[in-house]
């Protein structure tokens, strides 16, 4: 069984990677520890829910850096070598009189041995996260011979994270961004996405400059013969789109069709001022776009950040713009909240 993800850097790993890491440890009758932050408080490295999975060659995941996961790793190998008890375990840390750190918060983390034992309950969580459905995975830490049960849909009301269990969601909250085209700023955009909460899906027709994305865990690329295809049958969760192909009659098209995909927060276009003018004039005199419909049309993208024509200057100024609008509440997020008030 390939191994899932074996040279992508840990920061490119998503917050459901584990399951899938943690599966293939399983399989291979190997064995690992994952170590997920059931609470933390304070000021801290990383939040409730962040995950690693440490192997005895390798570790996955990240708890932020810093001497709390130097800790947190030398306990699981403590684990993984015999001189530790092979159970769940629930530990404390208090990062500043514990570790030394600055930050001064808490994080409360519980250790979860993974060997071919543990295949049932991941096996029931793939199923889960494959099928798109909502689901948690509950962790009893004060049960430490329990194994972990898999939950789709909603969580039984008797489930309190007060009464010692770790509920961590099988739901991948990062936005979706789609890029059509794949050149150097493409490219670009995907070696900077590694770092960023984000799952970026790049679509080309040309298979020969799709292998040249870069391959880390949170970016997808997919070749289609006729991109206006997978434009027309988005997904409902896609939340941002990038337009920037080798061709600008393609260009065009595809943001004509774009554009009337009211789910969409983000339509970007790359090219210069005169570009994106030219394309308004003709979504309103030739197409009869909406003038809500064609403002709704970034171009240039990145416009209001660094400058510079570099492939890595837009591509690093397009994604701030991005993440930023992103962050705000979409119209109907306002009126879904509004309507419940």
């Amino acid at each position: 069984m390939a191994d899932p993800f074996p040279t992508v850097p840990s920061h490119s790993l998503g917050p459901l990677d584990w399951v899938s890491q943690a599966h293939h440890v399983a399989v291979s009758q190997a064995k690992g520890v994952l170590v997920f932050v059931v609470r933390n408080y304070g000021s801290t490295p990383r939040d409730k829910g962040c995950w690693m999975l440490i192997r005895p060659d390798r570790s996955a995941g990240t708890l932020g850096g810093g001497e709390v996961e130097r800790v947190v790793e030398a306990a699981a190998r403590d684990m993984l070598a015999g001189r530790r008890p092979w159970q769940r375990v629930y530990e404390k840390f208090l990062l500043g009189p514990d570790m030394g750190q600055c930050c001064g918060g808490g994080m409360e983390v519980v250790f979860e041995p993974v060997d071919p034992h543990s295949l049932s309950w991941l096996q029931q969580a793939e199923v889960c996260i494959g099928n798109r459905t909502a689901g948690f995975v509950v962790v009893a830490w004060n049960k430490p011979d329990q194994q972990p049960q898999v939950h789709g849909g909603r969580l039984p009301d008797n489930l309190n994270e007060a009464d010692g269990v770790h509920i961590q969601a099988l739901k991948d909250q990062r936005p979706s961004v789609v890029i059509y085209g794949s050149g150097h700023v493409a490219r670009a955009f995907a070696g900077i996405a590694a770092q960023l909460p984000i799952r970026l899906t790049i679509v080309d027709d040309r298979q020969s400059e799709l292998d040249r994305v870069p391959r880390v865990a949170n970016v997808e690329t997919v070749f289609m013969e006729y991109p206006l295809a997978h434009a027309a049958s988005l997904a409902p969760s896609t939340d941002a789109v990038l337009v920037m192909t080798y061709s600008h009659a393609l260009d065009y098209r595809l943001c004509l069709s774009l554009l009337k995909n009211q789910q969409l927060r983000y339509v970007g276009l790359i090219g210069s001022k005169s570009k994106g003018a030219r394309f308004r004039r003709r979504f309103e005199l030739d197409d009869g776009l909406t003038a809500q419909e064609i403002t709704r049309l970034v171009s240039p993208i990145g416009a209001g950040g660094i400058a510079g024509k570099e492939p890595g200057m837009i591509a690093l100024a397009s994604l701030n713009e991005l993440m930023m609008r992103l962050e705000k509440p979409s119209s109907t997020e306002i009126l879904k909240k509004n309507e419940n008030v």
